[in-house]
Order: structure tokens, then C-alpha cells, then sequence
């Protein structure tokens, strides 16, 4: 079985290669760097992808796992717990501490779809609950 560091993994998902110097085939630009806290051993990553007709909006749910999520196009809006709501437009990026509540998820748009690519950190014999995504 070959195995991925989750850093590797990560970046090779969501950083897009942008030349902006012609000099260089590939310019590697930092999006986030985020502590997963504890004692997390990840032992594989499930990852998906959310598409948000205009105006969608998602349940509040809660996680066990750390969720790294990228917004892929249009605009989220997010509100984690008790804290404020955020609004992240495409390339921006979203970490949520395992069992962190998240109180609101929206397409921010009445008429433009949006795309958000979450990541979940998963540990040997943890499954994603299916019954819990948005």
C-alpha cells in the first residue's frame, strides 16, 4: 500500500499551479497551515466535494474527525460554533477542529453555484458519517 503524507496529499488537492514567473515551470504558493491538536494518528482521508446550487444551504452538523475544507468556486458562508460567520470566496481555505459544530453552511449567492472540497481526517477503523453531510 503506498502511502501519502497528508501535507503532500493536501497541497497536491487543492494548491493550483500558477505560473507567475516564466522562469519557473511550477510556483508553490502557501493557501493555510493549520495544527490538528491532539493526538490525531490520520490514517486515511476522505475527500469530497460539496456543489451548492444558488441560495443552498446545509444543515448544522458536527464532525468527530478534523475537516480541511477549500472553497473550489463561488462564495461560502460558515459560521463554526459560536464564533462569526465568515465569507470565503474561491482559494480561500477552512479548518475545523475535530467535534466542532458548524451552525451554518451556504451558498452566499441567489444566482451563483458554488463548490466547496472538504477533507476529512479519519484514523484506522473511523468512517466518515454519511448521515451527517450537508
Amino acid at each position: 500500500m503506498v502511502r501519502i503524507s497528508l501535507a503532500l496529499a493536501v497541497a497536491a488537492l487543492v494548491a493550483p499551479c500558477q505560473a507567475q514567473d516564466t522562469s519557473f515551470a511550477v510556483v508553490r504558493e502557501p493557501l493555510a497551515s493549520y495544527q490538528i491538536g491532539g493526538a490525531k494518528v490520520v490514517d486515511h482521508l476522505d475527500i469530497r466535494r460539496f456543489n451548492f446550487s444558488p441560495g443552498a444551504k446545509g444543515p448544522a452538523t458536527s464532525f468527530a474527525m478534523p475537516v480541511l475544507g477549500y472553497v473550489a468556486s463561488g462564495t461560502i458562508v460558515v459560521q463554526v460554533g459560536g464564533g462569526p460567520l465568515q465569507t470565503l470566496t474561491a482559494g480561500d481555505t477552512l479548518f475545523l477542529p475535530a467535534s466542532s459544530t458548524i451552525n451554518r453552511l451556504e451558498n452566499a449567492s441567489a444566482t451563483e453555484p458554488a463548490a466547496l472540497i472538504a477533507v476529512f481526517l479519519l484514523g484506522k477503523q473511523e468512517a466518515l458519517p454519511l448521515d451527517k453531510l450537508p
